[in-house]
């Protein structure tokens, strides 16, 4: 027997069984016959799950042991233990290498584990000498439909339980591409025969215990393939897809490794509050970044036109004098543009990033001196070469760490991003990985999520930020102009199930609308609310200041100052927090907000809602008023919330 001990952690390997675990949950895996088959799952004292019919894990076009007509020997060639490495938290992982030698097939299953959560999670590593053997793909599905499709397995298979007196009941799709689409988290209700799309799928039983499958990939629209949905579910045994991996991609002795899928029990059935949990435990070494206020002047809708030394040397005054943390210079300062790659198809070199001299003679040497002045950060826009599916990331990782270690910048907004293969997203990857470890964790991104075929909220989340839309109010192309509501609306729904905190959120300027935009559409002008309420919709989360500071007004920057001051002031109080949503969905009538299990609570009145509501709240003493954008704001130990103006915030901390 083999035992592996961190914290309450354990691994136990004896006689080609795994016994995995911590204080809240126990795993038992045999292995006896070179694939993983789950014997049983236990949490809180109750049975999860018992024995698979099948194996937990399976390649597309390979045979599992024990086919009857099928020649296949597994064989467990090695296991080892380490701990977590950063960017990930604090835990341990337990690899199992295993070997099929008629076709060499190689395999690494990694168990990842964290103190006190009933949360685990499964990584792999698969490397062939030989192809996946399918004749026949879903497409080609009819009455002939025969041979090694169904003898080999059609798809890869992350992870499967048979689930004990559980019932699959919804799954949950985020649609990100936000240029197109807002209303980025859709619940969908599991039905018989239905393909079941999300990242999330959560089961219940009878005493309303939680079971959830995590797929740590990228939005179901944005993924390759043709995989019948996200989850295979037959009764109670549910297979998890969504490896990444498609049956080509399978070359020889191509190394290939499956995306993070990750399994739990909440006790208290509120899957969402323990999934959240697992993000804060996942995503630690990012955190610090959380909910800082970064400065984007491509929201003023014309940087391009207006970018040169002089202005950039106003917008980072301009910026300093907002209290904001980071100033993020746009695209426009490179000899070559996004249009360039993403238009023209241009081949990106290291010409193409070179500083113009026209407009910054002398590169950003004075605005780095102008922003330690003001106690500010730099930051810089960069578009890796996705049409190379990123196969000079070496060179990219190299342009931005000497701008690192030459120009003090810390963080990167990462743009034109499409995964359109295997190759693109490893490469990505590489990308991402080499800056953080090459930088000891210094270096962190804003993943911009808005367009193209990327990672969305999970893949890759542990690296940065998420910047999640492009909301303006200058331009008339966009499909969705900015409104505080929406904005509102999108921030309460993603808090159901992910942490808020990484989620760039944008405030605009007022003064810089197009009413045309609004007129011509019929749509109410984001200006019947106050900018201090804007001001407030990203308060948890990380604030995005869409705007160009140096052509704010007086009132506006001191509105926006005052706003982000108080942020400020109380983030380091929730950056740790579980946020949930709270009242009744943003709908132009609700009284709604967002709730921070350290105490605090942010709350809108929105225009056509009544003066009070009941909030459902934890049981608390007392409610201080922090702030309130008007009027006057009060709760009461009922959890009633009573706010004198109709669209107005407040911020509160319960005691």
């Amino acid at each position: 027997m083999e035992k592996f001990i961190h914290q309450d952690i354990y691994f136990i390997w004896q006689d080609q069984r795994l016994i995995l675990g911590n204080s809240s949950f126990q795993r038992v895996i045999d292995w006896s016959q070179g694939m993983p088959k789950t014997l049983s799952m236990e949490c809180c004292g109750e049975i999860i799950a018992v024995e698979n019919p099948g194996f937990d894990f399976r390649v597309a076009g390979f045979p599992a042991p024990g086919h009857p007509t099928v020649r296949c020997d597994y064989q467990v060639q090695n296991i080892t233990f380490d701990l977590l490495n950063s960017p990930d938290g604090d835990g341990a992982v337990f690899t199992v290498e295993t070997f099929e030698k008629e076709r060499e097939l190689a395999l690494k299953l990694s168990y990842i584990v964290y103190p006190q959560l009933p949360v685990m999670a499964v990584e792999s590593e698969i490397c062939s000498a030989v192809i996946p053997l399918l004749y026949w793909h879903e497409r080609q599905r009819g009455k002939d439909y025969s041979g090694n499709g169904r003898t080999n397995g059609q798809w890869t298979i992350t992870d499967t339980l048979q689930l004990n007196k559980f019932r699959a009941v919804r799954s949950v799709e985020f649609l990100m591409r936000t240029d197109y689409y807002d209303e980025p988290v859709l619940e969908h209700s599991v039905k018989k025969d239905a393909d079941v799309y999300g990242n999330i799928l959560i089961a219940e039983n009878s005493d309303k215990m939680q079971f959830f499958f995590l797929q740590e990939a990228p939005p179901s629209i944005e993924r390759r393939g043709n995989e019948p949905g996200d989850f295979l579910i037959d009764g109670a045994l549910i297979c998890s897809l969504g490896s990444g991996i498609m049956p080509d991609d399978i070359m020889p002795q191509r190394l290939l490794r499956t995306n993070r899928t990750v399994c739990g029990i909440s006790g208290n059935g509120d899957a969402a509050d323990l999934i959240k949990k697992y993000m804060r435990c996942r995503q630690a070494s990012a955190s610090e970044v959380y909910g800082s206020i970064t400065v984007n002047p491509w929201g003023c809708g014309r940087f391009p036109q207006l970018v040169n030394e002089e202005f950039l040397k106003a917008e980072v005054t301009a910026a300093g004098k907002l209290h904001a943390d980071t100033y993020q210079i746009d695209d426009g300062y490179q000899h070559g543009g996004l249009a360039d790659l993403i238009i023209h198809n241009r081949k990106v070199d290291r010409e193409y990033w070179m500083t113009r001299k026209d407009l910054l003679p002398e590169g950003f040497q004075p605005l780095i001196e102008l922003a330690k002045a003001h106690d500010l950060k730099l930051s810089l826009w960069f578009a890796p070469s996705m049409n190379q599916a990123y196969c000079d990331w070496s060179e990219s990782c190299d342009i931005l760490l000497e701008h690192w270690r030459n120009n003090n910048f810390e963080s990167f907004k990462l743009d034109g991003v499409i995964f359109n293969s295997y190759t693109a997203e490893e490469n990505f990857g590489k990308l991402l990985k080499n800056l953080h470890d090459r930088s000891n964790g210094a270096i962190t991104v804003n993943l911009d999520v808005t367009n193209g075929t990327r990672g969305g909220l999970w893949k890759f989340a542990e690296y940065g930020l998420i910047f999640l839309e492009n909301r303006y109010c200058c331009h008339s192309w966009p499909k969705h102009p900015y409104h505080p509501g929406n904005t509102l609306d999108n921030v309460w729904n993603l808090a159901k199930y992910c942490r808020i905190q990484n989620l760039q959120i944008e405030i605009p300027d007022p003064d810089n609308i197009n009413l045309e935009c609004y007129r011509e559409r019929s749509l109410a002008l984001p200006t019947d609310y106050d900018f201090a309420y804007w001001a407030m919709v990203p308060l948890f989360a990380s604030p995005l200041l869409w705007l160009s500071p140096s052509l704010l007004s007086e009132e506006r920057a001191g509105v926006l100052r005052r706003i982000m001051d108080l942020q400020k002031k109380y983030r380091s109080y929730w950056r740790d927090s579980i946020i949930k949503p709270i009242g009744s969905r943003p709908d132009g009538k609700s009284v709604c907000g967002l709730y921070a299990d350290s105490g605090y609570l942010l709350v809108f009145r929105e225009k056509a809602a009544a003066a009070s509501a009941v909030l459902d709240l934890p049981e608390f003493k007392s409610a201080e008023v922090l702030y309130v954008t008007s009027g006057e704001a009060a709760l009461n130990k009922a959890g009633e919330i009573s706010m004198s103006e109709p669209g107005s915030a407040a911020l509160l901390r319960l005691s």
